[in-house]
């Protein structure tokens, strides 16, 4: 009986666990249901579905299960893509049985900021710019676009079977532009897989594979057949791929990426995990794989490489030494003014080959002027090759002054006045979110009062260089920093190594870019070693530039330029020296939030402003304790800190999406030009214009200048049109000497007209007939203000006064043209227009002439081009702003032409 007994109970226990294997019946938690998130790596909880009753969960995204666990949360996903994402969970018995959440929810990924340019990232034309502005061929295809990738262990060192995900190149994994926007880790590779055809056209010549930038170490199979390494986060790279091609059809290319960034030993600047970047303030999201253009050019097996070229401009000369491969035949070189050929030469590759140019017109930042260069390849009298590039002549050096170190440029003093610019972005981490953000970022420079940038421990896009060398902006090159602990985590030579790599790559890689006046090997010690050594190394490798062995401290005595960073309330800088200029490498960091513009809450800076206008007073204050130095210890140039917010730090002068001003340019940028602009009157030899030019036509005036007895190079020059001023160039013309100046205007008004710039004149003729009227320079109905449409100011202030309105600028109601004279039966074509409209605008355009007006024109957002069905004799246009808004604005290049037949 006994044992009877006991097997009953058995029997019972066992009924009940079996009725009860079922798993419960439980509800998601998190993420929540259509909520957007930040997250890079976001983790899903759930409720316990009965922790005796479940073996494990199953996590299902988008249709597809993405993991099992045991437990009732999945950690930090880099499996889940910007966009929307639907997930529900299956919770598995021990007997198998299942049961699915109560239901499934639904979210959003994406990155806290967007700009105004990542918003209109097409993925099917995304940077179509060409990569390469100092050698450019006709014939080359970008290969951006989706890419298909996976993300593997480190060990996994042959390419996945498949890719099962995608990611839009050249953004990195990190980036929201990416369709990603998770992180590497340290324990992984990526691994990017495309397909590709070779134009057919190409069959006789060599196909080159191009990368402008891959972040760390990088191994190029094509076909399966293994095409090159590199190791380099920030230089451009190329292999030879034509064995590696098919005779026709598809051709398949596998990238590998390893980047270990802080884990590793190579150079990184300011990247970190998104963890610590959240932590740390000055600390930013890292980029790794592929974060600049793919393309690939067909060439003939002897081709030019490489344009090193070196102004000389006490001579006269241009020096290049073309780097090709093959090393056969004759380069010949062409300069010129435009199309005018102002010098030719000839010589061998890798031989150094000079150029003439007589009376050279100089490179500045107030007079960017830019030579055209043609380089041809021929072996036997047949042409091999034929590039594209252009030079600027321009000197940079250190001279006495009273027995005091100063900076000059061409031959003349020159006050280096900076803002410190780290060139992230919040939607593309390292990478642009196209060519015109590139550009917005170097006119808001110029803009704001500077005449240079520190590019603070980052190398950006050869596309950057080409705008700060054809808009004029100094820059103050950086050499990517290594860690301050990497050498005392690896004792072994690699991480030098690695960091003198990359100085090398960098310094070869920009070797030629006018605009470039300095290079700066250390930041603040980070990293920091063998420092006299690499000073003389860099003087070796670039003796046309400067050398800045440190910022911040670690003086080794040794440069042309020593600073510090003084982050205080009254910034002072080092004392004068004999054979260094002085500067202050960094101070401001003055902070201010502005809520809907940032991506985390700041931390730690001095001097915080909780409004607009205590902003402005503090950065008024910044620029007036650098005018006192400039006084009081001579000092050459100062760096504020800094250009734009990033992430943790909100010091900026506009904020990290390039939308809002934090400082009223109104009040701040005449103070900050006056630091380094000091006008000399010119006077004037001869003028020059052409003898006739279509309605709105631009054209140049040009005079040749003369600087007899000013102090400075730097002037102002005046055109006058019919007795009236049209324009106000300011211009560069070296003390003591000419230079020739190129002053582009346009007259819409049909007939004769008188041109004056000082005691000279010319006549021109604009004819009836097809032309344009470029609204460049309208005033306003309510005020005398001209409107410029090259820097055009629309800004609602962020913290206006209390009981005021919100201001605008100029759109306040509506703007009317002066009136155009444009010739009898004038049809109007099109009206041409780029403008920024955001959510609550509408901007209405009405054109009006003597016999009518057109429609109302309801611009959109960007460029468009839209027809105008009106004729007349004399034209005006008048622009309406609508808003019930109110958002804030940063200054955005704008256009508006009336195209006429």
């Amino acid at each position: 009986m006994k044992t009877l007994h006991i097997s009953l109970v058995v029997l019972a226990l066992f009924s009940i666990t079996t009725l009860q294997a079922k798993p419960n019946a439980f509800d998601l938690q998190s993420p929540g249901d259509k909520k957007v998130i930040h997250d890079y790596e976001p983790t899903f909880k759930w409720k316990d579905a009965g922790k005796d009753l479940v073996d494990h969960y199953e996590l299902w995204v988008n249709g597809k299960k993405l993991a099992e666990t045991k437990k009732n949360e999945y950690p930090k996903s880099k499996a889940i893509h910007n966009g929307e994402t639907t997930w529900h969970v299956v919770a598995v018995g021990k007997d198998g049985k299942k049961i699915e959440s109560n239901k499934k929810f639904t979210f959003t990924k994406q990155s806290i900021l967007t700009t105004r340019w990542g918003e209109q990232v097409d993925p099917e034309n995304v940077h179509q710019e060409y990569p390469r502005p100092q050698l450019v061929r006709d014939s080359w295809q970008n290969l951006n676009g989706y890419w298909d990738y996976s993300l593997e262990p480190l060990e996994v060192t042959k390419a996945p079977k498949s890719f099962d995900k995608q990611i839009l190149v050249p953004f990195p994994l990190e980036a929201g532009l990416s369709g990603v926007m998770t992180t590497l880790g340290y324990t992984n590779n990526i691994w990017y897989s495309r397909t590709f055809e070779v134009p057919k056209k190409w069959k006789k010549d060599r196909i080159i594979l191009n990368f402008e930038a891959v972040d760390y170490q990088t191994t190029v199979w094509v076909n399966g057949k293994k095409v090159g390494e590199h190791e380099g986060g920030y230089d451009p790279f190329s292999f030879d791929i034509t064995d590696a091609l098919k005779r026709r059809g598809e051709q398949k290319l596998v990238v590998k990426v390893v980047d270990p960034t802080r884990s590793g030993t190579q150079p990184f600047g300011k990247q970190v995990s998104r963890e610590w970047a959240i932590k740390i303030h000055s600390i930013f999201t890292a980029t790794s794989g592929i974060w600049l253009t793919v393309w690939m050019e067909p060439v003939p097996e002897n081709h030019i490489q490489k344009l090193r070229m070196v102004p000389d401009i006490d001579k006269g000369t241009l020096t290049v030494t073309p780097v090709c491969a093959g090393d056969k035949g004759t380069v010949e070189l062409v300069a010129k003014e435009g199309d005018k050929i102002v010098a030719k030469a000839n010589g061998k590759p890798g031989e150094k080959i000079t150029l003439t140019i007589k009376e050279p017109r100089l490179w500045s930042p107030i007079t960017p002027y830019l030579y055209n260069l043609e380089a041809t390849l021929k072996d036997g009298g047949s042409k091999e090759d034929v590039v594209n590039s252009y030079f600027g002549m321009r000197k940079i050096s250190i001279e006495q002054v009273d027995g005091i170190a100063k900076m000059f440029l061409n031959n003349d003093e020159l006050f280096m006045q900076e803002p410190l610019d780290q060139g992230f972005w919040p939607d593309g981490i390292h990478t642009h979110p196209s060519d015109e953000a590139l550009r917005w970022d170097v006119e808001f420079t110029k803009y704001m009062g500077y005449n240079g940038t520190r590019k603070h421990i980052k190398v950006e896009p050869r596309r950057w260089y080409y705008w700060t060398d054809k808009l004029g902006l100094l820059v103050q090159q950086d050499m990517v920093s290594p860690g301050r602990d990497e050498f005392k985590k690896d004792k072994s030579k690699r991480p030098a190594q690695q960091f003198e790599n990359d100085l090398r790559a960098t310094i070869d890689n920009l070797y030629s870019v006018p605009s470039i006046y300095v290079w700066c090997i250390f930041n603040e010690g980070w990293g920091q070693h063998d420092t006299p050594r690499y000073t003389k190394l860099v003087r070796e490798l670039d003796p046309q530039r400067l050398t800045q062995e440190f910022s911040g401290w670690s003086d080794h005595k040794g440069g042309d330029i020593v600073d510090n960073h003084d982050y205080g309330p009254n910034p002072k800088s080092p004392k004068p020296e004999p054979n260094r200029a002085v500067m202050i490498g960094e101070y401001g960091a003055r902070g201010m939030n502005v809520e809907g513009h940032r991506t985390w809450p700041s931390r730690m800076w001095s001097g915080m402003a909780d409004n607009y206008y205590k902003m402005t007073e503090n950065y008024l204050h910044m620029l007036s304790c650098v005018a006192k130095q400039k006084e009081i210890n001579k000092i050459s140039g100062a760096v504020y800190s800094v250009l734009t917010d990033e992430e943790g730090e909100n010091c900026g002068l506009v904020t990290y999406d390039r939308e809002v001003f934090k400082v009223d340019p109104a009040k701040v940028i005449q103070p900050s030009k006056d630091l380094w602009f000091k006008p000399s009157e010119f006077k004037y030899d001869s003028i020059d214009v052409p003898e006739k030019a279509a309605p709105g036509e631009v054209f140049n005036v040009t005079v040749k200048a003369t600087n007899k007895d000013g102090k400075t190079a730097m002037g102002v020059i005046d055109v006058l049109v019919d007795g009236e001023k049209v324009k106000s160039d300011e211009s560069w013309v070296p003390t003591g000497g000419s230079q020739i100046i190129d002053v582009p205007i346009a007259i819409s008004k049909i007939g004769k007209h008188e041109i004056k710039v000082g005691n000279q004149t010319a006549k021109i003729t604009v004819t009836e007939g097809p032309g344009v009227i470029d609204f460049a320079g309208w005033k306003g109905e309510k005020t005398k203000d001209i409107v410029d449409y090259v820097n055009i100011l629309r800004v609602k202030y962020p913290f206006p006064e209390k009981g005021t309105a919100v201001k605008e600028a100029p759109f306040e109601g509506s703007w009317t043209s002066p009136s155009y004279e444009i010739g009898k039966n004038v049809e109007f074509a099109s009206l041409e227009y780029y403008t920024r409209i955001v959510d609550g605008e509408e901007v209405i355009a009405v054109v009006t002439t003597d016999s009518g007006k057109s429609d109302e024109i309801k611009l959109k957002n960007g460029r468009g081009e839209l027809p105008v069905k009106v004729k007349g004799e004399k034209a005006q246009i008048k622009l309406i702003l609508k808003t019930d808004n109110q958002k804030m604005h940063a200054p955005e290049v704008m256009e508006l032409k009336l195209k006429f037949e």
